[in-house]
């Protein structure tokens, strides 16, 4: 960008995603649609109501009712709303309450108008554009100061050790006037978890994984800046940087370090150094 020159504005389209629900009651909550739905918990734009009229959008992510009954579940989902709650960052999607109504855990958080990063994508496709150069910088940088926050945060005076495990287009959202927010820390890795992940499982989206990921190996904060490597080279490349005939072809693929050099053939030469570098095999190359 030119010195004082005002930071490129992103502007998202609408695409319909909403699940229209039937308003009811949750708990202090009316629940107005259904966003979207994961393996986890479904989750909800909502709307608090409170006296002489106020009234504000949240979103409200539910556990769904028979993973409930499970401690573990219970315990993993409790880890993601403290863990996000203690990150407060504009670049972060600020966590409210973590709850429970009718012995179903939820949490309350911010609602963001817009869309996440998969559907501005896939839309873009749909129509032939590419989105330009720029944007797709600020969105990873933007990302990227999110990050910086969550690796370093202390608590107590302690080094918290997050990482969040799980950097994808699906887990990036962009409101309707560009603002650009990190969500999901459900399987992001801290110090003081009660629910830890056993040695050798891997958690996330497989495309977006790093090689110690894929491999199962302990990971710190360069393993979320392999994956924004991949996100940021997808917005330049306009296409999935890894393809495979399923999960494990690609799994396989990235425990060997294996990037298809190709494929960055259209990331503009300024920023190919930066993209290589995230996308380094070694840790210690990133």
């Amino acid at each position: 960008r030119r010195a004082g020159a005002r930071p490129a504005r992103l502007t998202v389209m609408a695409a319909a995603s909403d699940i229209p629900i039937r308003l009811r009651p949750f708990g202090n909550y009316l629940l107005v649609r259904r966003i979207s739905a994961g393996g986890m918990a479904d989750v909800f734009r909502a709307r608090v109501v409170g006296a002489r009229g106020f009234s504000k959008n949240v979103a409200i992510k539910r556990i769904f009712p028979h993973l409930a009954e499970s401690d573990r579940f219970v315990r993993m989902f409790a880890d993601e709303a403290r863990i996000a709650s203690r990150l407060v960052h504009p670049n972060i999607v600020q966590i409210r309450e973590l709850g429970e109504h009718r012995g179903v855990p939820f949490i309350a958080m911010e609602y963001v108008p817009g869309r996440d990063l998969y559907l501005v994508f896939q839309r873009l496709v749909e129509l032939g554009e590419r989105l330009p150069a720029p944007f797709a910088v600020r969105v990873a940088a933007e990302v990227a100061r999110a990050l910086e926050h969550a690796h370093a945060f202390r608590h107590h005076d302690q080094p918290h050790d997050i990482v969040h495990r799980d950097v994808s287009p699906r887990n990036v959202l962009i409101s309707w006037g560009g603002e650009v927010k990190l969500a999901d820390f459900g399987v992001a890795r801290a110090r003081d978890r009660e629910e830890h992940t056993e040695h050798g499982l891997i958690k996330g989206k497989v495309r977006y994984m790093s090689p110690e990921a894929a491999a199962g190996r302990v990971l710190d904060r360069r393993s979320d800046l392999f994956s924004l490597g991949v996100v940021l080279a997808e917005l330049l490349i306009m296409r999935p940087f890894r393809d495979g005939a399923n999960d494990l072809e690609i799994l396989a693929s990235i425990r060997r370090g294996e990037v298809d050099c190709q494929r960055l053939a259209g990331v503009p030469g300024p920023l190919l150094p930066v993209v290589e570098r995230a996308l380094a095999a070694h840790p210690e190359k990133r």
